[in-house]
């Protein structure tokens, strides 16, 4: 895994500047040069640098895991869901936690579970109509 302190003795930057520059809210430093920046990321790019998503999570207090329940079928939508997110998750260095079933109560456990984890998102396949879980789902919010 590449680190901040290679990037910056590779770019010419001190590590507070590199670390700046690949930050995920780039909005939020106005202190970097456009130019430095670009210079930065091209760097980063060039030696192959992947975020540390468990260190950037860690400093929120979150998990950099994204839940996913899904129905168990083995069907071709099925499929084709799993690996279009896992390609996804992957080129962007989040892990993905799978979770499979199709009851009322299994869901709202995967729900209690994503927050009592604090993991940093969930996505749900529409199998439910969601109306009818309204109510629950506030409840563990």
């Amino acid at each position: 895994m590449i680190k901040l302190a290679e990037i910056a003795r590779e770019s010419g930057f001190s590590i507070p500047v590199v670390s700046r520059a690949l930050s995920p809210n780039p909005h939020k430093d106005t202190r970097t040069a456009s130019k430095t920046k670009e210079h930065i990321r091209q760097v980063a790019k060039r030696m192959g640098y992947r975020p540390n998503r468990n260190a950037e999570f860690l400093k929120r207090g979150q998990n950099p895991v994204i839940g996913c329940f899904l129905p168990p079928r083995t069907d071709t939508l099925s499929a084709k869901l799993m690996k279009g997110i896992s390609q996804e998750a992957d080129k962007n260095n989040f892990p993905i936690a799978f979770y499979f079933d199709t009851t009322k109560d299994s869901y709202l456990e995967f729900i209690e579970r994503s927050q009592r984890s604090k993991n940093c998102g969930i996505i749900t396949y529409p199998y439910f109509k969601l109306v009818f879980f309204r109510e629950d789902i506030a409840a563990v919010q």
